[in-house]
């Protein structure tokens, strides 16, 4: 029988329990009321986190969510901070418009120069587009063709790494339950022999008391 063990006296450190666990041979989990037993204690002690669980983060500053935003996306994401409902306004395409002068300004040259510097930079702005379009017909298939065997390339890089990492896992695992087997055989041996030996002494303990029962008492022996 084990001696009742109590914590009273026993100094309390800040160090962290290490915990030696075999998961490859022990199978306590598997014994009636285990489980409960298990998960009464990981609650226990969830409970005991400081801070709790549901403010763990309280101490890190607020996400500024508009450090990126332009001014378009924070008017619309305000609008929909107001209402979830409201529709996203359409684009302006005005600026691509090409509009001549007002009728009360059709004989001012001003408004004529506005209108025709409006037209060059439409007109700039297409061709830029259209050279982009040549370039992109041109040379846009080697260049996605070279991209896609740069991808594949940090492809066939990333998988090997993720296969030397699965192959690592599986040795270290293998490893483990070979310890593990290991030392279950040697725990079972020393078991055995510890056994044996608490039966020796037992029996030793017998016979020794036999031997002294069987011894003369002294008093008795004078007599004789």
């Amino acid at each position: 029988q084990h001696m009742p063990f109590s914590t009273a006296g026993v100094r309390k450190f800040s160090t962290p329990t290490i915990t030696m666990a075999l998961p490859y041979i022990d199978n306590d989990l598997e014994l009636p009321g285990m489980q409960d037993a298990v998960m009464g204690m990981i609650e226990a002690e969830m409970a005991s986190f400081n801070p709790k669980l549901e403010d763990y983060v309280a101490h890190l500053p607020e996400i500024k969510a508009d450090a990126f935003s332009s001014t378009v996306l924070g008017s619309r994401i305000a609008a929909l901070e107001k209402n979830p409902d409201t529709p996203a306004e359409p684009f302006d395409v005005s600026r691509y418009d090409l509009p001549g002068p007002a009728e009360d300004q059709v004989m001012d040259p001003n408004a004529w120069k506005a209108c025709i510097d409006n037209a060059s930079a439409q007109l700039s702005h297409q061709q830029t587009r259209i050279t982009n379009l040549e370039l992109m017909t041109q040379y846009g298939g080697q260049l996605w063709a070279s991209h896609v065997e740069q991808l594949q390339f940090m492809r066939d890089v990333l998988q090997a790494e993720l296969d030397a990492l699965r192959n690592r896992v599986e040795v270290l695992n293998w490893e483990r339950q070979k310890e593990q087997t290991d030392a279950a055989h040697q725990l079972y041996e020393l078991e055995l022999k510890w056994g044996e030996l608490v039966t020796k002494n037992f029996q030793l303990s017998s016979l020794l008391e036999t031997l002294n029962a069987q011894q003369p008492k002294p008093g008795a022996a004078a007599d004789e």
